[in-house]
């Protein structure tokens, strides 16, 4: 399963109805779509992002790593050794139409010997649809958290990227991409 967990329909009926479009309603608690392990870097004639850099550059292994922040397992990229990189794995569980996706990156206080800007994304199937941040260097250590809804079904499988493009020395972690049916951002 996943980790994915479903709530029993102890009501028969009344616990499951019909959507407009005629698919059954589904009720899940947030489920996460990716694990750390599993993101490998994207090579350059895969990479769907074009902001590469126009100088000769290169993401060294010891740039990425599955590591631990604190209790939460995360996928870290440390920029003096990766300044671009793209990076890709496969969702683990499908995810509905109408079902909200979350993303959480935590990133440590940005330096760099002159003003910049990092470019970060974090995106199902294509860039353009999910989470992508400009962040203003120097700046302070932050948490960039993000909630959106999804407009189609995505299979199993469909390719989430992971996508940084940064100047300085600096380090970021993903610590979650989620998908469930509850909006996070609600009053409850």
């Amino acid at each position: 399963m996943n980790g994915a967990r479903y709530v029993p329909l102890m009501l028969g009926v009344a616990a499951c109805g019909a959507s407009e479009d005629g698919r059954a309603n589904r009720i899940r608690e947030r489920t996460a779509l990716i694990t750390p392990e599993a993101f490998e870097l994207v090579d350059e004639a895969s990479d769907p992002f074009d902001d590469r850099p126009t100088a000769p550059y290169e993401c060294k292994k010891s740039g990425y790593l599955a590591e631990y922040l604190g209790a939460e397992p995360v996928f870290s990229v440390r920029t003096d050794d990766c300044e671009y990189g793209t990076f890709m794995q496969p969702t683990l569980v499908k995810v509905y139409k109408g079902e909200f996706l979350n993303a959480r990156l935590w990133h440590f206080t940005l330096i760099a010997s002159e003003p910049a800007e990092a470019h970060l994304d974090v995106t199902l199937a294509a860039p353009g649809f999910g989470m992508e941040e400009r962040l203003p260097i120097p700046s302070d250590g932050g948490l960039v958290y993000k909630t959106w809804q999804a407009p189609r079904d995505y299979p199993a499988g469909t390719p989430v990227y992971f996508h940084i493009h940064n100047h300085g020395m600096n380090e970021y972690s993903l610590i979650e991409l989620s998908t469930g049916t509850d909006d996070p951002n609600a009053d409850p």
